[in-house]
């Protein structure tokens, strides 16, 4: 990732000074989020973390369309008096999206996004106890949903931008459990607030550039 933030940035340094948000402009960003981590002295451990790779083209002066892509993972492991547990789950999935600028101009921007979510969660449970064959269970789960978010764009240069946003995100899941239970069904609603920070860089198309 880190290649990735420096290759971006140099990028954005060779570019000539332009207007961002202009007609005809290609936007390429990297963002992270769900970003947890937690320690406990019994043997209980947690983490997670979030990338969200994105490209858009401004379709009119301040209006981008683009798309995202969520990959996420989460890993639990939990230690008891006799056995231990691990679950871990990978996500993925892509979200179109509509983003407008509507304040601020030079290095301060700020954006309104709204889009749709489509993601697959992959999931894998371990137990392991002395004396007893370890035991292991999969499922997934499928969403479906929408997110609205407000977002700020700091350039560092007149084509690469520090960008942080938190939106509302708004979705309905259908989990199949593996295991014993392969045709088990479950349908519930996810509502959750995220906060995501990251690099954007604004490409002028050859048009623009003349």
């Amino acid at each position: 990732m880190k290649k990735l933030f420096l290759l971006l940035t140099a990028t954005a340094l060779a570019l000539p000074a332009l207007a961002q948000t202009e007609r005809g402009t290609t936007m390429i960003g990297l963002s992270t989020g769900n970003l947890n981590y937690s320690h406990e002295s019994k043997g209980n451990n947690y983490f997670s973390a979030a990338l969200y790779p994105s490209v858009g083209r401004f379709v009119v002066d301040n209006l981008a369309l683009g798309a995202t892509l969520n990959l996420g993972y989460d890993r639990t492991s939990s230690q008891y008096r006799l056995s231990s547990a691990t679950q871990r789950e990978v996500e993925y999935g892509i979200a179109p999206f509509a983003r407008y600028y509507f304040i601020g101009q030079g290095k301060h921007r700020l954006f309104a996004e709204a889009g749709v979510d489509f993601s697959r969660r992959q999931m894998r449970y371990n137990t392991s106890s002395p004396g007893q064959p370890d035991y292991g269970q999969k499922g997934s789960q499928n969403s479906i949903g929408w997110h609205g978010a407000l977002g700020y764009n700091y350039f560092l240069t007149p084509n690469a931008a520090l960008e942080a946003s938190v939106g509302y995100y708004r979705g309905r899941s259908e989990y199949n459990a593996g295991g014993p239970y392969p045709y088990y069904w479950e349908q519930r609603s996810d509502n959750a607030l995220k906060v995501r920070v990251g690099f954007t860089v604004f490409l002028p198309s050859g048009t623009t550039a003349q």
